[in-house]
């Protein structure tokens, strides 16, 4: 069984150059955790090996994965930070010994074919307090293209808005009983919220059709919408095979761009009510915006704090 050379060697942090990061989840997960490693990539003099050739939203539409395609949407400004595929098999295949994959549990990820033999280590070796501070990703992303244009568009919309981000699933397939508590929350309890704000205007968010439909007709003109790729409804989240999925293939670039433009415009309102994901800790801790979290119970692994949830 391997046994980590940071466990070996606790004290030795120099021991690798990079680290390997590769995971299929959607961007509110991609950046926290990203967040995460860049807080103690400085201490550790490491460079980020981001590998997204996995990411689900490009193999759920059947894509490959291309940074030219995804400098049509965004760009990454971090001296530490290595996302070209090019790039990355160019650093393992040279210099395999330098290069440390790292797992936040059990699992690896989804490593690429030349990263499948790295040794491993779990995120809670890397540093002691990992997962406690944020160098929050966000900072370090340049919009492109329309993305930047849909930003600029609705930006000043989000500054005078309550943000509202709903991630109920749209009937993904969730075998994780925590996911399926954070996502299981009645429309009513995000109204009850809502009427409290009689006079403001609502930018909503959310991976299913019926909440903001169920929104425009509560609230007609006073909701915001940015006009995005949706999956049908039932369909899944965009990044993950809902129950009722069709054969439908989306630009999962594109979807991948407009999750990252609700995401930085949420983090420009002046308040936000929301459930329990990852999706909202842009707003919720890099921009420190004032949030009322609806919930089914405490939970820390989306960096929830305690006084900021409404329980049952």
């Amino acid at each position: 069984m391997h046994v980590s050379p940071y466990k070996r060697n606790p004290g030795n942090k120099e021991i690798y150059s990079y680290l390997y990061y590769c995971r299929a989840d959607g961007f509110g997960f991609q950046h926290a955790t990203i967040s995460k490693l860049l807080a103690i990539a400085k201490e550790l003099k490491t460079s980020i090996l981001v590998d997204w050739r996995k990411l689900s939203y490009i193999t759920s539409n059947r894509q490959s994965f291309s940074v030219q395609r995804l400098h049509k949407y965004l760009r990454i400004q971090h001296p530490q930070l290595i996302y070209d595929p090019v790039e990355i098999d160019r650093i393992i295949v040279r210099n395999p010994e330098k290069v440390i994959g790292v797992r936040l549990g059990q699992h690896f990820g989804c490593p690429d074919k030349v990263a499948s033999c790295i040794q491993t280590v779990l995120a809670s070796d890397l540093h002691p307090k990992f997962g406690e501070k944020l160098d929050c990703l966000s900072a370090y992303l340049d919009l492109q293209g329309e993305c930047r244009e849909k930003f600029n568009h609705f930006r000043i919309d989000a500054k005078h808005s309550i943000g509202v981000h709903a991630r109920l699933g749209n009937g993904e397939v969730m075998n994780n009983p925590m996911m399926r508590q954070r996502v299981n929350i009645d429309y009513d309890r995000f109204f009850s919220e809502m009427d409290r704000h009689e006079d403001c205007s609502f930018l909503v968010c959310t991976d299913t059709p019926s909440f903001l439909e169920a929104c425009l007709d509560r609230y007609g003109n006073r909701v915001v919408s940015i006009p995005r790729i949706m999956a049908a409804q039932d369909s899944g989240t965009g990044h993950r095979i809902g129950r009722k999925a069709s054969s439908e293939q989306l630009n999962g670039y594109e979807q991948l761009g407009d999750a990252l433009v609700e995401m930085l415009l949420l983090g420009e309102c002046k308040q936000l009510i929301c459930n329990i994901s990852c999706f909202s800790v842009h707003a919720r801790i890099c921009k420190q915006v004032k949030s009322s979290i609806i919930a089914n119970g405490m939970d820390d692994y989306s960096l929830v704090r305690e006084e900021d949830l409404i329980l049952n």
